[in-house]
């Protein structure tokens, strides 16, 4: 049996329309006969066909502009189709933004009992289900505090409590869980698991692909609008991932006060067990450099740390006056499949900085099933304590 029906849905918006002021008679009737000028407007959904089961958990993928979050909020019945229609099977609970379904003025308690009457609960039902929604949003010492007062992260929280345990037939997530810390996306991921697993249906738009394979079954690959691929979950991000252009290479100038610089880096070769890279540094004299790698998701938190040299000067780099390539081999095997951003620090043991690129290069890891972790966020950057260290190795 099906739970959602999207037939032939199209949104059109138009760009730079100018908002018109409330018109007399005579000037609705002059300006009837002016000549209409051309509006510019885009399609943000083009003839968009998805069928999803009873029961199915179906993540939606694409880049950012794509139209995801368009289609959840046409599912969400907070803006309507241009053309098409939707037909719901159940009652829908979505989180598509922080506060979105809140009252500010209402307390967390008001809220609670304000969405569940929407969603057509009786008084008992929500009662029933109140303590699981304050003891998991972590809100009990606020739930009497108007919402207003509350945190993003502390709206975020109950919000999705509300959303998950009001036990709606249809379940809709928006990306908008990376507001939240690691331990609550834990949580949350947990959550959506026993919604999925019970019968609900599930649908979840994501730019973590290891949370769309761990929660979905099948997936829709959106692009510009249109549906360019459906089916199973790790087909669909397979397809995905091989089509983000990655930036593998990165160039630039020499530090004008002579200070080490890294000025060329590039991927030379790429596998599911290591990643090589070139690296160039420029330096006006002889001295040395610890040459540090850190690595970020596509939610650009920090998932690990490697150096080449320590703070001991035994084991630092050592560079000569001029231009200096090395290669580096990157041990990924505890990278799980997903797009990441690569970063390079060069640092001298007295804590002095030479020069620092952020995410100066991407690259992709793909594979079929994930041996390593699936998210370690770290809780430090540098040299503090590191509990997922990249193997590093200094070929030249």
């Amino acid at each position: 049996m099906l739970a959602v029906e999207i037939t032939n849905i199209s949104k059109k918006y138009v760009i730079g329309k100018e908002q018109k002021r409330y018109l007399t008679l005579r000037e609705s009737i002059l300006d009837s006969f002016k000549r209409k000028s051309k509006e510019n407007y885009f399609w943000a959904l083009d003839d968009v066909n998805i069928n999803v089961e009873e029961g199915e958990a179906i993540g939606i993928i694409g880049k950012n502009g794509a139209g995801k979050s368009t289609l959840l909020k046409i599912l969400s019945r907070i803006t309507s189709p241009t053309k098409g229609k939707v037909v719901l099977h159940g009652r829908i609970a979505s989180l598509l933004e922080v506060g979105t379904g809140f009252h500010q003025e209402l307390t967390g308690r008001e809220n609670i009992f304000l969405n569940g009457s929407i969603m057509g609960l009786r008084s008992y039902e929500i009662k029933a289900r109140f303590d699981d929604i304050v003891e998991f949003s972590g809100v009990q010492k606020f739930i009497d505090t108007p919402i207003k007062t509350y945190s993003s992260g502390m709206q975020l929280r109950l919000a999705f409590a509300v959303a998950s345990f009001l036990d709606p037939e249809i379940l809709v997530i928006d990306e908008v869980l990376a507001v939240g810390d690691a331990e609550f996306q834990k949580k949350c991921i947990g959550r959506m698991n026993e919604v999925s697993k019970s019968g609900r249906t599930l649908l979840f738009v994501s730019h973590d692909m290891n949370s769309v394979l761990s929660l979905c079954n099948s997936a829709v690959l959106l692009e510009n609008g249109k549906v360019i691929a459906r089916g199973n979950a790790s087909e669909i991000v397979h397809k995905y991932s091989h089509s983000i252009p990655n930036s593998t290479k990165y160039i630039a100038l020499p530090n004008a006060n002579g200070k080490p610089k890294l000025v060329a880096l590039e991927i030379v070769n790429s596998s599911d067990e290591y990643l090589c890279i070139s690296l160039e540094i420029n330096s006006n004299s002889n001295l040395k450099t610890s040459i540090d790698f850190h690595f970020r998701d596509n939610m650009n938190r920090i998932i690990g740390f490697g150096s080449i040299g320590t703070f001991s000067f035994e084991k630092l780099v050592q560079l000569k006056s001029g231009n200096n390539t090395f290669l580096v081999e990157i041990d990924v095997t505890n990278l799980a499949s997903g797009e990441y951003n690569l970063g390079v620090d060069l640092t001298h043991p007295n804590i002095e900085w030479f020069d620092r690129v952020a995410d100066c290069i991407s690259f992709v890891v793909d594979r079929k099933v994930n041996k390593g972790y699936s998210r370690v966020l770290l809780q430090s950057w540098g040299y503090g304590s590191v509990n997922f260290p990249i193997k590093l190795k200094l070929i030249s």
